[in-house]
């Protein structure tokens, strides 16, 4: 997959539109330096690493995440140098980018959005498309960083238009429509599409950004023997799930639609247990939000 060209072809197709001018805390400086020192050819762990011990509230997170039974690697870290080795440069850099961006969007404050309960959700996103990945044999540090960004802008548009998101949110209700396609209709342009605008002009990976465009776009990556065959599948996948403001109304059974054609021979239920775990490692309180495990057993019940 050329995901250069693909993420090109994705924006270039979209028709001209002005894009919201939006109010984002912007990235540290530590997040650049990382990016940059990983980009070389020659870029060592050490290095990288070096980067990231300066920074102490950034190692710690990295620290807590390699260290986490997700990422069930044999030996612990307790210093950025030596997670970035665990880990490696590539993988390093993405949870980087992934953690600083969802930082940003928690900083912002939306009348329309919990944001405890709203990272709650997006990390659970981004544990259930890594696990997908991981059954699929994909890509499962690109796949968590795409599930944990897709809503990356989300916090923003809701700040800058809380009046036309009410009404958008109350309409998705009404009439059992995405939001995303009301977003469309409305606005000229939708969460997705802003998303992966910004992160283009942020320098992101080509494959991070095209994750993203398209996380709203199962039907597309599924009747394409070439996008289902990516981590496109997953994150896609996972934008189906509960959150918030219910984005996709009808998205639980959407998503047991899509599970029974992808991973027909592996139970959901049971793979919702696991990431409850994994999610209640990294992140004990919900605030209020319902997990994947909690909804299904709660249908069956």
């Amino acid at each position: 997959m050329n995901w250069a060209e693909f993420r090109k072809q994705l924006l270039d197709d979209e028709p001209p539109i002005a894009l919201p001018e939006l109010q984002v805390v912007a990235l540290p400086d530590v997040i650049f330096r990382v990016v940059r020192a990983a980009q070389r050819e020659d870029a060592s762990a050490n290095e990288v690493g070096r980067i990231i011990d300066a920074d102490s509230s950034l190692t710690c997170d990295l620290l807590k995440y390699v260290n986490s039974s997700a990422m069930m690697l044999r030996h612990k870290a307790s210093t950025a140098s030596r997670a970035t080795i665990l880990l490696g440069v590539k993988r390093t850099k993405l949870f980087v980018l992934s953690l600083a961006s969802n930082r940003m969007m928690r900083n912002v404050k939306s009348p329309l959005i919990l944001m405890k309960r709203f990272a709650v959700s997006s990390l659970e996103r981004a544990l259930f498309s890594k696990n997908i990945a991981k059954l699929l044999g994909l890509d499962e540090d690109l796949a968590f960083s795409a599930g944990l960004l897709q809503d990356l802008v989300l916090p923003a548009l809701t700040a800058e238009f809380a009046a036309a998101y009410s009404e958008l949110l109350e309409l998705s209700k009404e009439n059992q429509t995405d939001l995303a396609i009301l977003e469309q209709q409305d606005r000229g342009w939708n969460h997705a599409s802003v998303a992966a605008r910004m992160m283009t002009s942020w320098g992101f990976p080509d494959d991070l950004v095209c994750c993203v465009f398209l996380h709203h776009q199962l039907d597309r990556i599924l009747k394409d023997d070439l996008l289902n065959r990516t981590e496109l599948l997953p994150v896609a996948m996972s934008a189906l799930l509960n959150d918030l403001f219910k984005q996709t109304p009808n998205g639980m059974q959407t998503l047991d639609q899509a599970w029974n054609e992808v991973l027909p021979a592996v139970s959901l239920p049971e793979q919702a247990l696991v990431i409850f775990d994994q999610l209640q490692e990294m992140n004990p309180e919900f605030h209020g939000h319902q997990s994947l495990a909690e909804h299904l057993a709660t249908l069956n019940s």
